[in-house]
């Protein structure tokens, strides 16, 4: 029993070892503009547009999107401003919105779904944009730590000319919750050589 116990011990000290090691991740994201074929890039459009009167919804990337670059420790976050929506005319509806945020380093991307409501009237403009759940956040590994991506909701209300904008948030969870498969074998094979011996000893 207490070699068991001492086997177990082992164990946690390796996988606690193996979350200390764990370093920062630098995040640099990508615009919406390909340099190279095959680069990731960043997107927003709006389809299935219904509207009653002339209003009309129209969304764009932030123009300083390429220039956000930072690191993310166990447990922090950084949110950052994604896109904008923008509506013209008279009116009101609803719309579509499927985004698209692209990072050049590491090398992935977020995908994300939503419905937006929208609507002006004389001076005043109104947003609403609500992400398909389903979709968000989006989850990835790197470097044995857990990252989120999540769209944030919106609802908004301001004067004609004003634009809404909707912001991402990226966030380092810390560790991976799945052992290495090397120190899962290592603890496997420990028990199966501990529960041996203790059968070979009953059996004297």
């Amino acid at each position: 029993m207490k070699k068991i116990l001492g086997v177990m011990i082992l164990f946690g000290m390796l996988v606690g070892t193996s979350s200390a090691m764990a370093t920062a991740i630098t995040f640099d994201v990508a615009d919406g503009v390909a340099e190279n074929a095959g680069d990731l890039i960043s997107s927003v459009t709006v389809s299935n547009l219904q509207n009653c009167g002339t209003a009309y919804l129209s969304a764009s990337l932030v123009g300083d999107l390429d220039s956000q670059v930072f690191t993310l420790d166990h447990f922090e976050s950084k949110t950052i401003n994604f896109f904008d929506l923008d509506v013209t005319g008279w009116g009101g509806g609803t719309a579509d919105i499927d985004a698209t945020l692209a990072f050049d380093s590491p090398e992935f991307q977020a995908e994300g779904a939503g419905v937006s409501q929208f609507g002006i009237f004389y001076e005043l403009e109104g947003y609403s944009l609500t992400w398909d759940k389903t979709t968000m956040p989006d989850s990835f590994i790197f470097a044995g730590d857990l990252i989120t991506v999540a769209f944030n909701d919106i609802s908004d209300l301001s004067l004609c000319g004003g634009l809404a904008s909707i912001t991402a948030t990226i966030t380092n969870t810390g560790a991976a919750p799945v052992p290495e498969p090397a120190t899962v074998m290592l603890f496997g094979t420990g028990i199966a050589g501990l529960v041996g011996v203790s059968r070979r000893r009953r059996g004297l």
